[in-house]
């Protein structure tokens, strides 16, 4: 009974595999049949290229503001106004917050008051000096009383000069109370609030320079060796769509103990969006230099998380067709990929616009 049993499962099992491959025949037949009976569509080709080049893989990293300050005050005071909030960006020079200068503003009335006063006495010790100059011939105490003014008109001098040099300073601490921007930068975070008591070195802004930003990498050590600084390398910034050119800029000198990983810096130019810590990924190079077949990105096309490119062929009846071939990415170099040499050569003409809605086989007409 069980002989039996299996001998029909077995039977049963070559059944659906040959129903398997004939639907699988007739539906490529029919993929093919469709895809030739299509219009021809327009595409435009480019020939790849033959150089030589090294092996990359794309590393996750970071977006990093390299440089930041804590934007502080050689003043302390109620905070009477914040101009600038996170995320925006300040040109250097410009006015990030201001303390309340009114007890600054009062001691420079009172000043000017007493300055004032002594421009009065200066009038009234001249005017003494002059009377005390004509009865100088006819009595001995006239000189004393000369000399006396004379010491008290230079004595008046010295205070005027005295409270003008107070003066100066509180217009000085005045203009200390304006917290300006010290360079181009961009407000990572705000640390008080306008009517907030602002202490000694107490920082108001976090302020990051926009002329430092960096793309931050941790490198496998076994990569380091085919980092060569100051070189150009491809920064794909995926949540802003952004397909950049970074320069290899520094390593850090220290490794990390659990993942031995090394810090790679990466310098790139400053973009509206830019988030500290945005996710983005770097191409390393993994390999010494070896020719490569290179071709635009726009060629690659993807399907089912597999890359592939578009060929084009010399059908049997002399038409050209589109040619679907799978590749493996060894490197990419901005606007352009690598692929090993094999079913591509250098003669080979791949499709770079007009890929996107092709099926195998379809007629194409070149541009």
């Amino acid at each position: 009974m069980n002989i039996k049993t299996n001998a029909q499962d077995h039977s049963q099992k070559l059944k659906n595999v040959f129903h398997g491959l004939f639907c699988l025949l007739i539906t490529s037949v029919s993929a093919n049949t469709i895809a030739q009976s299509m219009p021809p569509a327009k595409v435009v080709t480019t020939q790849v290229q033959l150089e030589e080049l090294a092996d990359t893989t794309e590393i996750p990293g970071i977006i990093e503001f390299n440089s930041s300050s804590q934007i502080t005050s050689e003043q302390t005071g109620i905070i009477s106004a914040i101009y600038f909030d996170e995320g925006d960006s300040v040109k250097k020079g410009d006015l990030i917050a201001r303390l309340n200068t009114d007890l600054l503003h009062q001691d420079i009335k009172v000043k000017e008051s007493e300055l004032e006063a002594l421009k009065a006495e200066q009038g009234r010790i001249e005017k003494d000096i002059k009377r005390s100059k004509k009865l100088l011939k006819t009595s001995f105490e006239s000189r004393r009383a000369l000399e006396n003014l004379e010491y008290s008109l230079l004595a008046n001098q010295a205070n005027r000069q005295k409270l003008l040099n107070q003066i100066e300073r509180l217009n000085i601490l005045i203009r200390k109370s304006d917290i300006m921007a010290k360079f181009d930068g961009l407000i990572l975070a705000k640390h008080k609030q306008p009517g907030e008591w602002l202490g000694q070195a107490d920082p108001i802004v976090t302020l990051a320079k926009l002329d430092d930003t960096i793309a931050l990498v941790s490198v496998p050590e076994r990569y380091v060796r085919y980092i060569k600084l100051g070189t150009k390398t491809a920064v794909n910034i995926s949540p802003l769509e952004l397909q950049l050119q970074g320069t290899l800029s520094s390593t850090v000198p220290v490794a990390d103990l659990r993942t031995k990983s090394v810090p790679v810096k990466v310098a790139i130019g400053y973009q509206p969006g830019f988030i500290r810590n945005m996710s983005l990924k770097v191409s390393i190079a993994t390999s010494d230099k070896r020719q490569a077949i290179t071709f635009p990105r726009d060629a690659l096309v993807q399907h089912q998380g597999k890359e592939f490119i578009y060929t084009v062929k010399t059908a049997e009846d002399s038409t050209t067709q589109a040619q679907i071939l799978p590749v493996t990415v060894t490197g990419r170099y901005g606007d352009k990929v690598a692929v090993k040499p094999g079913l591509i050569t250098d003669k080979t003409l791949v499709i770079i616009k007009g890929n996107d809605r092709l099926r195998p086989d379809q007629p194409v007409i070149t541009q």
